[in-house]
């Protein structure tokens, strides 16, 4: 039994189906492009703050020093207590900052860990390459190409949206078409024989075609309410498609890499 696709329900329900797989696919993209740029910002914010304590124990080396110098100075008369209060007070300030960076940068070691699925052990113990920088080379930033307007349309959670929402709208079709009168065709095929000789003679053959037109007379409402409830979800489908487009324009506002 097969049913004639007059009004294109079968073919909206394939299509609407279609494009949810096609979401699920932009889904699993969307989680891949946003788990690279949060590696990305973990490792460099990383490689920052492993500057920042490197500069900061030199900068520790240096006043304590000068916290010593102003106690000899203290010890032989010749200093006062401001400069040696101050001197103390400009160390404490360098340790309280060493360790609250040293705290940041193992924050940022387990969470590179965890994003990138390897032990922390091998995370701390990774070093960057260092490059020094020359002065007299131009500095060339890499920006991307192209028109904002296709780039944005083109992120994977801006294209998960859109794919949802023609889903959406195929479902109206499908739910529409539900309402109308369903046409179905039967065939049949056997043999008619009084003895087997004659089994798979063409005298013996027979087949038969019929088709029915079959039509809901009372279901209480329920095809025009999945008609509604199409509609309602094409609505919210068409909310979120937006709500991706504002929030992924905010993001190429604010952080342009990322």
């Amino acid at each position: 039994r097969h049913e004639v696709d007059l009004w294109g329900r079968l073919g909206a329900s394939d299509e609407a189906a279609r494009q949810r797989l096609l979401a699920e696919e932009w889904a699993r993209s969307s989680i891949a492009w946003s788990l690279s740029a949060q590696l990305a910002e973990a490792h460099f914010t990383l490689r920052a703050v492993q500057r920042q304590l490197a500069i900061s124990e030199a900068v520790r080396a240096s006043r304590a020093k000068t916290l010593e110098l102003r106690r000899r100075e203290q010890a032989a008369g010749i200093g006062s207590e401001f400069d040696l209060r101050r001197a103390e007070a400009e160390l404490a300030s360098t340790d309280a900052t060493a360790v609250a960076l040293a705290r940041q940068r193992v924050e940022l070691e387990a969470t590179l860990a965890l994003l990138s699925g390897r032990p922390v052990a091998e995370i701390t113990s990774a070093e960057a390459p260092r490059q020094p920088l020359d002065p007299a080379e131009p500095f060339t930033a890499r920006l991307p190409h192209g028109d904002a307007a296709a780039m944005l349309l083109a992120r994977p959670d801006v294209r998960e949206a859109e794919a949802g929402l023609a889903a959406a709208r195929f479902d109206i079709g499908a739910a529409r078409a539900a309402t109308l009168p369903a046409v179905s065709l039967s065939g049949a095929v056997g043999s008619d024989v009084r003895s087997l000789g004659n089994l798979f003679s063409a005298s013996g053959f027979v087949w038969s075609l019929a088709a029915s037109l079959t039509q809901a007379v009372f279901d209480g409402g329920q095809l025009r309410a999945r008609v509604h409830q199409a509609d309602a979800r094409a609505d919210a489908a068409y909310a979120d498609y937006r709500k991706a487009v504002l929030t992924a324009g905010v993001r190429r506002c604010c952080r342009p890499y990322f």
